[in-house]
C-alpha cells in the first residue's frame, strides 16, 4: 500500500499508543503536523521554546515508562531542544526526538541548515543512544520501531530520528505495516546473583547505596524488601531522592560527591559488604565508594555494554535493570535473611532524629526572617502537600532547601534531573506531570533565574489546562552563583536579575498570581495559591533574598545532636 511519508510517521505514533506530541512545528515538518491533525487520540502540546518540549517529554517518560515524543523542525528548532535531550540522556529518561532537516543532498546555505547536510545527525550523536538520519522514506517504519524500543530498553534514554524535508514530503511510499519492536530489559548475569547472595549470606554488616536506577526502574518496593530482610541501612545518592521513604527506619541519609557526610563515611568504613544499586560506573561517587567503602563492594550499574567501566577496588561491576536484579536476588532471600542488628539501626535512627531536630531548629530561627527564606517557604508548602503530590524542582538554592524540607516518600514525590544541571526544566516537567496525572496536586518549585529560562511555556500550561502551582523564590539574582562567587572570590559580578512582578506576568497569560514578601502573610498566600491552582495555573511570587545560602549541613547536624543530648527536644 502506498502512503505518504508523513502518514507513515503518524501511523507509527498511533501504533505505539503515543498520547502526546511535545513540540513546535515548522516548514520542514509541516506534512507530519498536517497528518497529526486527523488523529484526535494524539494531543499536540505546542511549546513556545523547543527545549521545553524535551523537558516535557523526558518527564512523561519518567512517569509512564514509555518514551515521550518530541517533534521539532530543522535547524534552530532542533538545536533549541539539545539541552533538554542532553538532560534526558544524563537522567536516563526514555524519549524519541523527531526532527525535520534540510534536504538529503542540500548544498551550502540551505534554509535552516549549515554547510553540512548531516549536521543535526552529528550534533545529537553524543547525547543520545542512537542518532539516525533517514535516507529513504521506506525506512520510516523500521527506524521508528527500533527508536521506540531502544529508548525504553536497557538504560533508558533519548533517540534522535532525523528526517530530511524531501523525505518528509514524499507521497508515494511503499511502506510496510508498522510493527513495534520488543523492549529489552537488561537482566543481571546469573554469576552476579550467585556472587551477591553468597556474599550477603556471609556478611555481618551489609550496607546498601541506592542510586537513580532505583527510581528509573521503579524498584522502590524491592529495595525496601531487601533492606528489611538484611536489616541494612540505606544511603541514597543525591539524584535518588525518593528511592526510599526518608522516614523509613533504615534510611541513613544522603551520600554526595559535593557535600561530605561523615555519618555516611562512617557507615561505609565499618561495612563488610556494600551493595551499590542503580549508580553509573566511573563517576566521582563510585570513586568515593571505592575510597571509603569495603573491598567487598558490588556495583549493579545503570549502564550498558558501551558505557560500563569496571571500578578499581570493587569486587564486581555489572550492568542490570535495578528492578530485575533486586527481584531475582529476592528469590533467594531465605539464604541471607538475618535478624535486625539493633545497635546499628539505633545509630541510624539517632542520626535521622538529630538531622530532623537540627533542621527544625534552623527553620524555627528563620520563621520571621525578612525577606522570606527559601526554607521557610518550603516548610509552609510541606504543610499543604497531599500524600501523592508531585513536586518538580530546578537547579539552585530552591532545590537544595526544598529537598531537605519537603516530605519525599517515593520516586514521584520530588522530581529533579541528574547531573546535566539544566535550569528551567522543572516547568516542563511539572506540566507533563499534570497531563499524566490530572487529579494529583503538582507543584513546581523554582528560582526566578531558573523559571525565566523556561517562562514562555507557562502559557502552555494555561493552554493545556495543566493547573499547576509554580512557587518562584524570587531573590533577583542567580543566587547560587552569587554564593559561589562570594565564597571563592569574596565578591560577585554578572549575577543580577531585574525586579520582576511574577503576579502581573501570570495574569498576562490569563492565569493567577499571588505575591508574598513577609513571613506573616505566607500561610494565607500559600493556601490561596494552592486553592486557585485547582482551577488555573498559578504563580506564587515569594520575594526572598540572595544573601541566603544553601543549608550548612554540618552545623545543622551538630545543633540537632546537641539538642538531643541536652534533652531539649523529645527523643
Amino acid at each position: 500500500m502506498k502512503i505518504t511519508a508523513a502518514q507513515a510517521v503518524v501511523d507509527a505514533l498511533v501504533t505505539e499508543a503515543v498520547e502526546y506530541i511535545f513540540g513546535l512545528t515548522g516548514s520542514h515538518v509541516l506534512a507530519i503536523t498536517d497528518a497529526l491533525a486527523d488523529v484526535p487520540q494524539i494531543r499536540h502540546i505546542v511549546v513556545k521554546h523547543e527545549s521545553n518540549a524535551a523537558y516535557m517529554a523526558g518527564a512523561y517518560g519518567y512517569l509512564t515508562g514509555r518514551p515521550g515524543v518530541v517533534l521539532v523542525t530543522a535547524g534552530p528548532g532542533a538545536t533549541n531542544s539539545i539541552s533538554g535531550v542532553a538532560q534526558a540522556y544524563a537522567s536516563s529518561l526514555p524519549l524519541v526526538h523527531i526532527s525535520g532537516d534540510v534536504p538529503l543532498h542540500a548544498g551550502n546555505e540551505a534554509f535552516h541548515g549549515v554547510d553540512q547536510a548531516d549536521f543535526l545527525h552529528k550534533m545529537f550523536a553524543d547525547i543520545t543512544k542512537w542518532s539516525v538520519r533517514i535516507e529513504r522514506p521506506e525506512e520510516i517504519p523500521s527506524v521508528l520501531s527500533r527508536a521506540f524500543a531502544l529508548a525504553a530498553s536497557g538504560r533508558p534514554g533519548p533517540v534522535h530520528v532525523d528526517i530530511p524535508v524531501d523525505i518528509v514530503q514524499a507521497t508515494e511510499v511503499e511502506a510496510t505495516p508498522y510493527q513495534p519492536s520488543p523492549v529489552e530489559r537488561q537482566e543481571p548475569p546469573e554469576t552476579l546473583i550467585d556472587a551477591v547472595r553468597g556474599a550477603l549470606a556471609a556478611a555481618e554488616r551489609p550496607l546498601i547505596c541506592a542510586g537513580r536506577g532505583i527510581m528509573i526502574y521503579s524498584a522502590g518496593e524491592e529495595l525496601v524488601a531487601l533492606a528489611e530482610a538484611l536489616g541494612a541501612p540505606v544511603l541514597c545518592t543525591e539524584y535518588a531522592n525518593g528511592a526510599l521513604d526518608r522516614d523509613h527506619r533504615l534510611y541513613a541519609g544522603a551520600i554526595s560527591e559535593w557535600t561530605p557526610n561523615p555519618f555516611a563515611q562512617a557507615l561505609l568504613a565499618e561495612a563488610d559488604l556494600l551493595l551499590a544499586i542503580g549508580l553509573r560506573s566511573n563517576t566521582l561517587l563510585t570513586d568515593i565508594l571505592a575510597e571509603h567503602g569495603p573491598a567487598n563492594t558490588f556495583l549493579v550499574a545503570v549502564d550498558e555494554a558501551n558505557t560500563l567501566c569496571p571500578v578499581t577496588g570493587f569486587a564486581a561491576t555489572e550492568a542490570s535493570d535495578s528492578q530485575f536484579f533486586l527481584a531475582r536476588l529476592l528469590e533467594h532471600v531465605d539464604d541471607f535473611r538475618r535478624p535486625s542488628e539493633s545497635s546499628r539501626q539505633e545509630r541510624v535512627a539517632r542520626h535521622r532524629r538529630a538531622w530532623k531536630t537540627g533542621l527544625a531548629l534552623r527553620l524555627a530561627e528563620l520563621e520571621d526572617a525578612q525577606p522570606l527564606h527559601f526554607g521557610r517557604v518550603a516548610l509552609e508548602l510541606s504543610k499543604h502537600l497531599k500524600e501523592d503530590a508531585i513536586v518538580t524542582a530546578g537547579v539552585g538554592h530552591h532545590n537544595i532547601w526544598a529537598r531537605e524540607v519537603l516530605p519525599i516518600r517515593n520516586r514521584e514525590s520530588f522530581i529533579q534531573e541528574a547531573s546535566w544541571g539544566t535550569m528551567g526544566g522543572e516547568l516542563g516537567a511539572g506540566i507533563a506531570a499534570k497531563l499524566v496525572h490530572p487529579p494529583r496536586q503538582v507543584v513546581v518549585i523554582t528560582g526566578d533565574g531558573s523559571f525565566l529560562m523556561a517562562a514562555a511555556d507557562f502559557v502552555s500550561a494555561v493552554e493545556a489546562g495543566a493547573n499547576i502551582l509554580v512557587v518562584v523564590l524570587n531573590d533577583s539574582r542567580y543566587g547560587i552563583i552569587t554564593s559561589m562567587q562570594e565564597q571563592y572570590y569574596e565578591r560577585s559580578f554578572g549575577d543580577e536579575i531585574g525586579a520582576i512582578d511574577f503576579v502581573r506576568f501570570a495574569e498576562s497569560f490569563g492565569a493567577a498570581g499571588v505575591r508574598v514578601d513577609a513571613p506573616g502573610g505566607l500561610p494565607e498566600a500559600m493556601a490561596r495559591a494552592l486553592a486557585l491552582s485547582a482551577e488555573t495555573p498559578v504563580i506564587l511570587d515569594a520575594v526572598s533574598d540572595h544573601r541566603y545560602r544553601w543549608p550548612d549541613r554540618p552545623a545543622i547536624l551538630a545543633a540537632g545532636i546537641e539538642a538531643l543530648a541536652l534533652g531539649e527536644v523529645d527523643q
